[in-house]
């Protein structure tokens, strides 16, 4: 099956995106923004002591 994304540029109107284009292009951003919370998590995570770490892997606590 073959969605178009788009919709080709015509002589004075510019490439637009078709409704399955804006529905990836959604998806798409929800997507990176869960990747970009998650790096910004394990980023915090690193900031706590070693110690503090290290029992939360032991114990299993922590996000």
């Amino acid at each position: 099956m073959v969605f178009k994304l788009v919709e080709r540029a015509e002589h004075g109107h510019p490439m637009k995106l078709t409704a399955f284009g804006e529905k990836v292009a959604a998806a798409t951003r929800e997507a990176l923004a869960d990747v970009d919370q998650k790096r910004f998590a394990q980023a915090g995570e690193r900031l706590l002591p070693s110690r503090q770490r290290e029992r939360r892997v032991i114990t299993g606590q922590g996000g």
